[in-house]
């Protein structure tokens, strides 16, 4: 008897889930959202950094310019951040706190064992505030 009343209920919920998930949207509102994208885009030739797998990722083929990348969430492979760091000279900040460092040493790179979040504790930084200890504006 509970084991129904509980399937019924979680049955609701994913079905109240589920009708805010699937509204309509009308075809001129959706051309509008995707054309403001259109507008944005510039036609740059993409390349492959890091590993074939986890921890490879294209980017705009324009690394000349980049001084340093942030990865929070880095976890047990950070290919991309160890070809940034020894292929093209780029400093790479890394901040995971569910690991206990990383697995490759590297002069470019700076750890820290923390979460990037929403909101600023003891173990947590935001965005913002990681970007402005590592790299205060001048």
């Amino acid at each position: 008897m509970l084991d129904n009343a509980v399937e019924r209920l979680v049955q609701r919920r994913l079905g109240n889930l589920g009708e805010r998930r699937h509204k309509s949207v009308d075809a001129g509102s959706l051309d509008a959202f995707l054309n403001a994208f259109r507008d944005m885009w510039a036609a740059v030739p993409l390349v492959r950094i890091g590993g074939d797998f986890d921890g490879g990722y294209l980017i705009p083929d324009d690394l000349v310019t980049l001084e340093a990348c942030f990865s929070p969430g880095v976890g047990p492979v950070c290919g991309f951040d160890e070809a940034l760091m020894t292929q093209h000279g780029v400093a790479c900040f890394m901040a995971d706190a569910s690991v206990a460092g990383l697995p490759i040493a590297h002069d470019l790179a700076d750890f820290e064992p923390r979460f990037i979040g929403p909101h600023e504790c003891e173990d947590t930084w935001t965005l913002t505030g990681w970007i402005n200890r590592k790299l205060p504006p001048a």
